[in-house]
């Protein structure tokens, strides 16, 4: 997830998933992990 949503790769100069949501931080992907693991239980 960091990879797609979080880290800015220099060839892009920005992340392969910007499209969708928009720059990320850390504690968005935490936040999505969260609700995942809340959703599957």
């Amino acid at each position: 997830m960091y990879y797609n949503f979080v880290r800015i790769h220099t060839t892009l100069q920005t992340t392969p998933a910007w499209r969708d949501r928009g720059l990320w931080e850390m504690t968005d992907v935490v936040e999505a992990l969260e609700v995942l693991e809340a959703w599957e239980n």
